[in-house]
């Protein structure tokens, strides 16, 4: 089995994170007149980036030796 590279996983969860934060920033501005329909998308919003932080530290405290992360070789094990 290879190990991806953790700068994968940093650029995915943070790529895809900004992707449903503008998405849900668009929903802002086309419904400014539904109050539930924006607190609905604030939640979500919230939600993304409680997502991003817990993930993001989850991926900081991995435990790897630094050279493994910047090894751009995979290691089967």
């Amino acid at each position: 089995m290879t190990r991806p590279l953790v700068s994968t996983f940093w650029t995915w969860t943070i790529s895809t994170c900004a992707c449903k934060i503008a998405l849900l920033y668009l929903y802002l501005e086309i419904f400014r007149h539904n109050v539930m329909l924006r607190r609905l998308v604030w939640l979500l919003v919230s939600l993304n980036t409680a997502y991003i932080v817990v993930f993001i530290s989850f991926f900081m405290t991995q435990c790897d030796h630094v050279s493994d992360a910047w090894d751009p070789l995979f290691v089967l094990e």
